[in-house]
């Protein structure tokens, strides 16, 4: 590094310009990347999606069953009504036939009582069922709102940011070319390894803004002269703040 102690470093002036402008293209950057897209809705929409699903499908098993139920009542009935008949025709006369056909009928008539009992069960079943699979279905919708929202409008600043960063970018060349070669390729460096930003003031507390560490007092007198110095802590290029320090 060329420390030039009798004079000011030429373009240094020009290289706190660049700094401030990648700092703030820097942080048009994490404000895009920061942008809230739904993600956190959207993670939920998936959950109740997963949620909803089962609740409708239990509805519609309920609903389903209620149907068999009904089927199965009806060719029970139809089956009991039948033996009645044959039981009651004269066509029966063996005693232990129409034993069999008592005992048949018993059968039926519990399984009738069964069928009609958990219907009766549906019936108070069903109705909350039913409901709790809309209220998912409405909460669903809304959820899905809620995320198309939040991505329209995570999508409309993100054209800002992106207009903001293009408008301020075009400058970035101009103001790099002012900056001797040198001193660009050792700022570009530092950029490179540790990323934005690649400078930092020398804080009027003696100070470095970016690490908080001390800075020697002689690396002090070199930053209130203009002059290239880095801090000993984070490497950073030191300048002096607005006001000086």
């Amino acid at each position: 590094m060329n420390h030039n102690d009798g004079m000011a470093d030429a373009g240094f002036a020009q290289l706190i310009q660049l700094h401030l402008l990648d700092s703030s293209l820097h942080e048009l950057k994490s404000r895009a990347n920061a942008l809230d897209v739904g993600q956190e809705e959207t993670a939920l929409f998936k959950r109740r999606a997963a949620e909803t699903a089962e609740v409708r499908q239990r509805a519609r098993d309920l609903k389903q069953e209620e149907a068999d139920l009904e089927a199965k009542a009806a060719s029970l009935a139809a089956k009991k009504q039948a033996w009645h008949k044959k039981l009651y025709d004269g066509s029966v006369v063996s005693p232990r036939e129409v034993e069999s056909i008592e005992a048949e009928i018993k059968n039926l008539t519990a399984q009738i009582e069964a069928a009609e009992a958990r219907a009766m069960e549906l019936l108070e079943i069903l109705p909350s069922a039913q409901a709790e699979a809309r209220n998912a279905e409405i909460e669903l919708v809304r959820l899905k709102k809620k995320v198309e929202e939040k991505k329209a409008k995570a999508a409309e600043d993100l054209k800002i940011l992106q207009a903001k960063y293009a408008e301020k970018a075009k400058f970035r060349t101009p103001i790099a070319e002012k900056v001797r070669a040198p001193l660009l390729a050792q700022y570009e460096a530092i950029r490179k390894k540790i990323g934005i930003p690649a400078m930092s003031e020398a804080r009027e507390d003696g100070h470095c803004a970016a690490c908080g560490l001390p800075v020697p007092t002689k690396t002090q007198e070199r930053v209130r002269q203009d002059h290239v110095a880095v801090c000993e802590s984070c490497h950073r290029i030191l300048f002096m703040p607005l006001g000086g320090i």
